[in-house]
């Protein structure tokens, strides 16, 4: 193999590696938007939200802490909405 084929291999190998890198990260994103899994990947991605746009960042925590966080139980003293409680039970049981 010559030294022109090689570096036009390495040329191609480099444009493959950036076109799999294009396609690959915004993939990798929404899905783990869709999914809200932890993996390594979105560990990457999310210090790079931190570092380069804290904004988006802090609203992601925010609506995170949100979604996890459970309703406030009554209390025993507490009064009811409205004053009238209905319990609406579906059908079959």
């Amino acid at each position: 193999m010559s030294e022109t084929e090689s570096i036009a291999l390495m040329c191609l190998a480099m444009v493959g590696a950036i076109a799999v890198a294009l396609v690959g990260i915004p993939w990798m994103v929404r899905s783990e938007r869709e999914q809200r899994k932890r993996t390594p990947t979105a560990g990457m991605i999310g210090i790079a939200d931190e570092i380069f746009h804290p904004g988006a960042h802090q609203a992601d925590l925010i609506w995170v802490a949100q979604t996890e966080m459970p309703a406030p139980a009554p209390l025993a003293g507490d009064p009811f909405p409205d004053g009238r409680v209905t319990l609406e039970l579906g059908e079959g049981r």
